[in-house]
């Protein structure tokens, strides 16, 4: 029996009522609560000698009554608020039901939905190791919210849990997805991206060695993660460290094509998958997907474009542009000029309806076209390869760049030209007589730095090769009468441009102070190094400011550096800034403008990975095994998942989750004299969230007591 309290606001007065009452479980477990009778007679001093009447028949000890009321001597304070706010979202997403239902049942005193619950609370609010879990956890409140003996959570029962997790992972993510359907709503759209993360010791067999999102370069592994518009996540996955995203992708979209609730929603993925190739396997899965293109193929599939006269985007201004709100408007009044709607200050939009993936210049896949590619183009290209190459040499041509404008090619067909002529004699003489059939151009490039031997063996390797492809596998010939549709979706940021372009003007400034150093340094004789080393470190210093196509780097008579700008690059690169193509399924509902801000809403799945590595901290990782490696990404997901939902129902206050958990942190549960319990008084500010979140009653002392186990009975 308890006493419990229930406060009642009639006519703008709030009145409060006692009433004696027993706890009992129904016929399916549920626990209730039956009322007695009525305590309204009783004063307040009544009331608490009742309470520690109660409480003292429970522990099966005598009390004095007090004749006044009197403060009682706190014996322990343990973390509470906090917690309590967690448990409820926990309890309200009936993931514990979840838990029972796909892990494996044992007969302990502690299962593993406990286990697994109190892993991601601790997550939630103070992240650390498993090991520390087995400290912190009799610090809390916890094993009272959740009627778990402190002493039965241990570190190998939590180790045993997580190998238990990691083998339901997948049934996890299917009925997680359903239950936030029948929670929360249908989805409106749906959010995929990829991060990494790296560990501390030797890493799991998952883990190779790169460079990290931040560009650290650790042991790590990648991380995909598929979220709805609020956040919620719906898939995730850890793959190898060095994995291509857009395979990572391509699976996920494989693996969804037979999933119900995915269809009929956009699928939004970055620019990883803004390639033609990447697109057009999106496209084949049959789910509506909107990615943006890559900025390399944006002028072949916009010819609409404003353009320069080298083919490039171009936005020309009178002088070069400051962030101002004059420079805006004199490049959103040149945008409109070519048909792009205003919607918003940083917004232009233009809808480019349905067209064929490819753009303009986009070639079909032919046996014809292939064999064309493989034998004919290298036969054609070599006596002409030849020729550039003399000319590079005696200095009729002074830079790849200047071959590539004087012949109407790129650079990179410069560079690939060059490359057959340093093949082996014999490996040339076989590609004049069309020996050379099914063997790859790029493969022919690959095995021309090698030494003459090696050149050679490799060269019989693709031989043998290309004849196994030509006798098992046809070239395929897909349909030209049906090409791939897509929507496209054209839009400009004009604050984006002026800020990327003033951030190129910065770093080509960067570049040439760079090599005006090194000049002074190897003209004054303290830099000993070689030409060949003077220019490899300068083509560094290119390379890490993603500049390395923009400049052709050699060395004058007197060993100095000489940069020599590729102006047509540059015009391309500067025109594309701030300009967007999207691709889309061609089915996709809604407006141009709709369109992009879908898009545009990618940074939800950004900011769950911001949540998940800051407050829930990922990383870095200090399991060594795959298995326990992804059991603790399924924590941090489950984490996060409470995050979103605390972030959703704290936004009338403008609060983060981060500040609100916090705030309520300082209000501990207290164990009194004669084992009783009581939570203390929270402030304005901790009340003010508890009604935001309707919680209030976390903090009734009688509602607390009826449904809380303490600790002594564990």
């Amino acid at each position: 029996m308890f006493v419990r309290k229930t406060k009642v606001t009639n006519g703008g007065k709030e009145y409060t009522y006692y009433q004696l009452a027993e706890s009992y479980r129904d016929e399916s477990g549920t626990p209730r609560n039956k009322v007695l009778c009525s305590l309204n007679g009783l004063d307040a001093l009544q009331i608490a000698n009742l309470k520690l009447a109660l409480q003292a028949g429970k522990n099966g000890k005598a009390i004095v009554l007090k004749e006044q009321l009197v403060a009682a001597t706190v014996l322990a304070s343990r973390r509470f608020l906090d917690l309590a706010v967690l448990h409820r979202i926990w309890n309200e997403w009936e993931l514990s039901e979840l838990f029972d239902e796909i892990l494996p049942t044992t007969k302990t005193t502690v299962g593993p939905a406990e286990v697994v619950q109190a892993l991601v609370l601790q997550r939630a609010v103070e992240p650390d190791s498993k090991l520390a879990a087995t400290e912190w956890f009799p610090s809390t409140a916890l094993p009272e919210l959740m009627g778990v003996s402190p002493a039965a959570f241990n570190n190998s029962r939590i180790h045993r849990t997580l190998d238990q997790l990691d083998t339901v992972e997948q049934q996890l993510q299917q009925r997680l997805a359903a239950r936030c359907v029948q929670k929360t709503g249908a989805f409106a759209s749906l959010f995929v991206d990829t991060t990494d993360t790296f560990f501390v010791g030797r890493g799991p067999g998952l883990a190779r060695k790169g460079k990290t999102k931040e560009g650290r370069t650790e042991l790590k592994v990648g991380i995909l993660l598929l979220c709805n518009e609020r956040g919620e996540p719906l898939r995730w996955k850890v793959v190898e460290g060095t994995r291509a995203e857009n395979k990572t992708f391509l699976e996920l979209f494989d693996n969804l094509k037979d999933v119900g609730w995915v269809h009929r929603v956009p699928i939004v993925v970055d620019r990883a998958m803004g390639h033609t190739a990447d697109i057009e396997a999106m496209a084949k899965s049959g789910l509506q997907y909107l990615t943006a293109l890559t900025a390399t193929e944006l002028g072949t599939y916009a010819p609409e474009l404003p353009r320069n006269e080298v083919g490039g985007l171009s936005l020309r201004l009178d002088k070069e542009p400051e962030q101002t709100k004059a420079d805006c408007a004199e490049l959103t009044a040149l945008v409109q000029q070519h048909g792009f709607d205003l919607v918003a200050d940083d917004l232009l939009v233009k809808d480019l309806g349905i067209r064929a993936i490819g753009g303009q210049d986009a070639r079909p896949i032919t046996e014809e076209f292939v064999q064309a590619e493989t034998v004919a183009g290298i036969k054609d290209r070599l006596a002409l390869s030849h020729e550039i190459r003399r000319r590079l040499e005696t200095g009729e041509l002074s830079s790849q760049n200047a071959a590539a404008e004087a012949y109407g090619k790129s650079r990179s067909w410069i560079t690939l030209s060059i490359a057959f002529t340093r093949l082996q004699p014999t490996i040339q003489d076989d590609i004049k007589a069309g020996c050379v059939e099914h063997i790859p151009i790029r493969a022919l490039k690959g095995i021309a730095p090698l030494p003459a031997e090696q050149q050679l063996a490799a060269y019989q390797v693709l031989r043998a090769s290309g004849r196994q492809r030509q006798t098992q596998h046809k070239p395929r010939v897909p349909s030209q009468a049906s090409p791939t549709l897509a929507r496209q979706v054209l839009y400009f940021n004009p604050e984006l441009h002026l800020q990327r372009r003033r951030t190129l003007m910065a770093r080509i400034e960067e570049v040439y102070a760079h090599v005006n150093e090194l000049n002074d340094r190897i003209v004054s004789g303290s830099s000993r190094k070689s030409n060949a080393r003077h220019i490899a470190s300068v083509e560094e210093h290119l390379a890490q400011r993603s500049l390395r196509r923009a400049f052709e780097v050699s060395a004058e008579s007197d060993g100095t550096i000489r940069l020599i700008e590729d102006t047509p690059y540059l015009l391309r690169l500067r025109g594309r800034l701030g300009f967007c193509l999207l691709i889309g399924h061609p089915d996709l509902i809604g407006s141009a403008e709709d369109l992009v801000r879908t898009y545009r809403a990618k940074h939800t799945v950004e900011a769950d990975f911001r949540t998940i590595k800051s407050c829930v901290e990922l990383r870095p990782v200090r399991h060594q095994t795959d298995a326990k490696v992804r059991a603790h990404v399924t924590l941090c997901m489950l984490a996060l998942l409470l995050h979103r939902t605390l972030e959703r129902r704290l936004r009338p206050l403008h609060m983060s989750p981060e500040v609100a958990l916090t705030k309520l942190q300082s209000c501990p549960l207290n164990l009194l004299e004669h084992g009783f319990y009581t939570v203390t008084r929270p402030d304005a500010e901790q009340t003010r969230i508890l009604e935001t979140l309707g919680l209030e009653s976390l903090v009734d002392d009688d509602e607390l007591r009826a449904t809380m186990t303490p600790r002594h009975v564990l």
